[in-house]
């Protein structure tokens, strides 16, 4: 199971299990070392201690996607008499190298005011052992200092920089290279993939499920940021009319305003980047009020973060895919999750 975007990044999902020889399984693995970038075919046990793992999945015709690149434990392995017949492996995202908590800091860790956030990530990443990572430029400082504690995580350091720029949290490509990117909200993304009702070109199974919530839902919420004396911190407001007019939790719908707890003293770079905090905030916290989980084969265009199309009772409602289960098992259907963004 994958998830998007975690709070935590000291906690890692396992991976599906994958058998040694997938050959039928219309997968294979690849593996290399931690720091080499190539990799290559591997028939038999390699040496689970010195190899990264990397599941692709194959569609005949169409070509091969990796799933990720993960590290691993040494698996439990199935023996018929002396003959290794498979093994169960538990693969962890490539972000174990910052985020577990063997990458906690040794005493706290202050970073001052006026630090370049794009480069002190980089340094950090740089620092933590990580050699393949690509950073997207900015020009945003930290309007005062960021202070963690001892035992805080690198990923959770590294997440406080990229909130206070307006960026996604640290994740790794499908190779493994590390991202740090802006945050886009579901709202601007472009739709990767349009489920109908019914018809040839609908590809989702028959039975689906819808959860549903509405109670107490926020239509408003405030963010106020957290600076350095005399500097005044900024102020912003967020009404979900202005956000998410479709959206039924609306003030002007509900005919009243629901007002979330003041987000305080967040550390954001600018105006932007607490703009970008506090309306995300808002939107996850309403969005999550509806759910749909369905399955569909393994579509390259359907992945973590990726906004679909879904029509239901003659009605087109984008959802954006937080959760996915996959399996490396022919013919098995992925079995999604998303929350309602339009």
């Amino acid at each position: 199971m994958l998830t998007e975007d975690p709070a935590d990044p000291g906690t890692f999902l396992p991976s599906p299990d994958l058998t040694e020889d997938p050959s039928d399984l219309g997968a294979y693995l690849v593996a290399g070392t931690p720091d080499t970038p190539g990799f290559t075919r591997w028939v038999g046990a390699p040496s689970w201690r010195d190899v990264l793992i990397q599941p692709f999945y194959v569609v005949k015709g169409v070509g091969e996607f990796p799933l990720g690149l993960f590290y691993c434990r040494t698996p439990e392995v199935d023996y018929d008499d002396t003959v290794p017949r498979s093994a169960d492996v538990t693969l962890y995202d490539a972000t174990l190298r910052v985020g577990a908590d063997f990458t906690s800091a040794p005493g706290p860790v202050s970073i001052p005011a006026g630090a370049g956030i794009a480069a002190t990530i980089a340094a950090r990443l740089t620092a933590a052992g990580v050699t393949r990572y690509a950073v997207t430029p900015t020009g945003k400082t930290l309007p005062a200092p960021l202070v963690f504690e001892t035992g805080d995580s690198e990923g959770k350091i590294l997440n406080g920089l990229l909130a206070a720029a307006g960026y996604w949290s640290i994740h790794a490509d499908p190779y493994g290279v590390m991202l740090a990117e802006p945050y886009l909200p579901p709202e601007q993304r472009v739709p990767t993939w349009e489920f109908p009702e019914t018809g040839d070109a609908s590809v989702s199974g028959a039975e689906w499920s819808r959860e549903f919530d509405d109670f107490q839902v926020w239509n408003r919420l405030s963010g106020v940021s957290r600076t350095k004396d005399p500097d005044p911190p900024l102020t912003y407001t967020a009404n979900l009319d202005d956000l998410a007019p479709w959206s039924p939790h609306t003030a002007s719908k509900r005919g009243m305003v629901i007002s979330g707890p003041t987000l305080r003293d967040v550390d954001a770079a600018d105006l932007d980047a607490l703009k970008t905090q506090v309306n995300r905030a808002l939107l996850d916290q309403a969005s999550v009020a509806e759910k749909i989980t369905f399955t569909h084969p393994w579509l390259d265009t359907v992945q973590l973060g990726d906004v679909v199309t879904w029509w239901h009772d003659g009605e087109a409602r984008r959802y954006a895919i937080e959760q996915q289960s996959v399996t490396l098992e022919l013919g098995v259907p992925v079995k999604s999750t998303g929350r309602r963004v339009a």
